[in-house]
């Protein structure tokens, strides 16, 4: 009668897998700048004016760049990073993932479209695209945008079609819209 067997020993090719995937895990799972960045700071910015945002900081729309967005400067090697943005007041949250530099909300460097109230960002920084994988750093920070002055149209700037005009009589002047302005919803663009 043959003995049972209670234990047998692994396969080596098992082994061997299960050792390099331990190696892979802890090898990539590192948060130094090689693999991983780290949040350094949030701001408020249109792309030519700035404000960091301070941790409760209030802030008058009006004193704000126009067509704002929020900003998160980051240091070291990323692919994406996941917003979770919340208004305290009204619990609504708004949730994107950027894969491109700057990593912005809303994104793209669209202007900031939630109105005026009391949020909470929690920002978390990705090794991979689509805010996959590991997080390699979390960041929160809290701040309020009051309502005074809270307008959020952007008229935008305008080309001259010619860069000279020279007449003895009657002259006709033309100009270009040079697609930066921002018009809310329910607004119209009339030129004058």
């Amino acid at each position: 009668m043959k003995e049972k067997v209670f234990f047998k020993t692994p396969d080596l090719k098992i082994n061997l897998f299960v050792l390099m995937l331990c190696i892979l895990f802890f090898g990539y799972s590192q948060t130094d700048a090689r693999w991983c960045g780290n949040i350094e700071s949030f701001e408020f910015t249109n792309g030519q004016e700035s404000i960091i945002i301070e941790n409760n900081g209030i802030y008058s729309s009006g004193n704000l760049p126009p067509g704002f967005y929020l900003n998160t400067s980051i240091d070291g090697y990323s692919q994406s990073l996941r917003y979770i943005v919340t208004n305290i007041e009204t619990n609504q949250t708004y949730q994107i993932v950027e894969n491109v530099l700057p990593y912005t909300f809303p994104a793209g460097n669209n202007a900031w479209d939630i109105g005026s109230g009391s949020f909470k960002v929690k920002a978390s920084l990705h090794a991979f695209n689509n805010g996959l994988g590991w997080s390699c750093d979390t960041d929160y920070i809290y701040f309020t945008i009051n309502e005074e002055n809270l307008c959020f149209a952007d008229a935008g700037t305008l080309s001259a079609t010619s860069t000279s005009v020279c007449s003895t009589g009657e002259v006709t002047i033309s100009s270009q819209p040079n697609g930066d302005a921002f018009v809310p919803e329910d607004y119209s663009v009339l030129y004058v």
